[in-house]
Parts: C-alpha cells; sequence; structure tokens
C-alpha cells in the first residue's frame, strides 16, 4: 500500500489450479472435537510445523482467541482462519463448555494460496451459518480423516479443494467482502463484527492507513469515526444487556475493550448507569438467572 497517498492495492485475484486433484490440496489436520476442559492459555505457534492455513469454525460454547490487545469471542458461526505457525493464543472459560468445534488446515502451496486469497477477501473473522456447504464438507471431511485415513492423496485433494471453494462460495453469500465495509452506514452492524476497536485496528483490517481512513469515514459519515464506532460498541452492549444472559466480561472481550471495568466505565458514561443496574430496569426476564463469573 501506498501510506502517503493511502490508496489500497489492487485484491489478488481467485487462484486458478490447472489440476486441481493434483495431488495438490492437501488436508494437514482436520477433526470435529468437543472440548470439555478449560485452560486458560494455549498457544497457537507451533514453530515445529510446516506452514499451514488454520479454520476453526465454532459450533457450540464459545473460546477466546487472543493476540497482543486483540481478543476476539469465537462464539457459534465464528471462523477463526490463522496462518500456522500464529503469535495468537486460546483460551477457554468455564463458561464457554462445552466448546463444540470444526477444525480443519490445509498445507501445500496452491491451498495456501487459496486460503490467504479467501481471508484477504473476509477477514481472519467472519460468520457462516451452519446449514452451508462449507460447515457441511468440513464435518464430513473429519469424519473421512477418523474413519477412512489411508484413503489416496488424490482423494484429500479432490475434497480440500472442494472445501475451500465452498468456503469462498458460502463467504461471499454470508459476509460480503472485508473492503465493502466502507459502504456501510454508520450504524451498520458489520462494523461490530469486524471487531474494530478504533480506527487504527479497523484501517489495519482495511489495508489504509490511519489517516487516510479517518478522512474518508469522517467525510462519508459527517461525523468523527472514533466517535461512531464508540458509539456502535456502547449501543451494541446495551442490546446484550436487554436480551441476552452474557456476564459483563464476556460482553466486554465481544465489543474489544481492554477489561471488564474498563467497559464499566465507557457504559457508564454513555447510558449514566453501569450495565448491571441497566440490565436489572430493561432486561428481559434474563438478568434473574444464575450467571456465570465474569471473565479475567
Amino acid at each position: 500500500m501506498n501510506r502517503k497517498s493511502g490508496t489500497r492495492p489492487d485484491p489478488p485475484k481467485k487462484p486458478v489450479a490447472d489440476n486441481w486433484d493434483g495431488p495438490y490440496y492437501r488436508p494437514f489436520f482436520s477433526n470435529a472435537y468437543v472440548y470439555r476442559e478449560w485452560w486458560p492459555d494455549h498457544s497457537l505457534a507451533l514453530d515445529a510445523l510446516d506452514p499451514a492455513g488454520c479454520w476453526i469454525y465454532t459450533l457450540s460454547g464459545y473460546a477466546i482467541y487472543r493476540c497482543g490487545d486483540q481478543r476476539r469471542v469465537l462464539e457459534p458461526g465464528v471462523v477463526l482462519a490463522y496462518r500456522s505457525p500464529d503469535r495468537g493464543r486460546l483460551s477457554i472459560d468455564r463458561a464457554g463448555l462445552p466448546w463444540h468445534v470444526i477444525n480443519f488446515q490445509v498445507t501445500g502451496a496452491p491451498a495456501l494460496e487459496m486460503f490467504d486469497f479467501i481471508v484477504h477477501q473476509f477477514g481472519m473473522f467472519h460468520t457462516l451459518p451452519p446449514e452451508c456447504s462449507a460447515v457441511k464438507q468440513a464435518t464430513k471431511i473429519a469424519r473421512l480423516v477418523e474413519k477412512q485415513p489411508h484413503r489416496s492423496p488424490h482423494v484429500w485433494s479432490q475434497h480440500t479443494f472442494g472445501f475451500l471453494n465452498s468456503w469462498w462460495e458460502c463467504a461471499q453469500k454470508s459476509c460480503g467482502s472485508v473492503s465493502s465495509i466502507l459502504n456501510e452506514s454508520p450504524h451498520s452492524s458489520r462494523l461490530i463484527g469486524l471487531g474494530a476497536r478504533n480506527v487504527k485496528s479497523l484501517a489495519e483490517q482495511l489495508g489504509f492507513s490511519r489517516s487516510h481512513l479517518s478522512r474518508k469515514l469522517k467525510w462519508q459519515w459527517d461525523r468523527p469515526p472514533g466517535a461512531v464506532l464508540r458509539k456502535l460498541r456502547i449501543d451494541e452492549a446495551a442490546k446484550l444487556l436487554r436480551t441476552s444472559n452474557l456476564n459483563i466480561g464476556l460482553i466486554a472481550v465481544k465489543l474489544g475493550f481492554s477489561a471488564p471495568s474498563a467497559f464499566t466505565r465507557a457504559f457508564k458514561k454513555a447510558y449514566g448507569t453501569g450495565p448491571l443496574a441497566y440490565r436489572a430496569a430493561h432486561g428481559s426476564g434474563l438478568g434473574g438467572k444464575k450467571r456465570s463469573a465474569a471473565l479475567s
């Protein structure tokens, strides 16, 4: 990207394979697993492994992905797509158990080229419906790996190629490209879905410089973009307090706050009352149920 002009490079084109049954598209690892024990910190930086594209899809429960000051809740429907080895870490809170996931990893240059293309288009985090063909195919491949691990490399290449293309097609239908967020209104829930804490993190995801994106969004929204993002996060928090039984710590993580205390201060400043008092006054009867302990 040209930082002076703020222009983005041309997006990559979808890779084309001359002989897709190769065997060039190789599954590195695949399983469907239910985690029933909690662990506070599990590194994804598996340096001994060859580079792999890792696709994790949550069916039920949740875990938390941490990388630097970024934290994302991997709740049902959310895809985490990253390149291994990765600097991030996964943690599972007791309240998120059992965490039921589909894990599919690919390796080999053609597969990784396609993997990187999809992540560039739709982001490291996005949401897919559980009934979509990509989720069904990943589940099918996980079962085949478990029951018939010695099938030919050509068979695995075909399955992997089919999964990557299904993922791309499903993401197109369900998500829209990351760059299309620039055409959204300042009230769009898709901005929340990106998990951007501020203009800087949003600019990093979109491939712009912070100053260029700030000017562009201020002109488009007729409001300072930082103020728009702050209001969206707080309004989304109020909605979750009214309609869900999520604990305060998890809401803070979902909306990108550094700690529950920072979320509480921001919420009180915006609404004049703390989140627990707001839930007691406006909740839909969920607030009286037993809550899990807040995330540390």
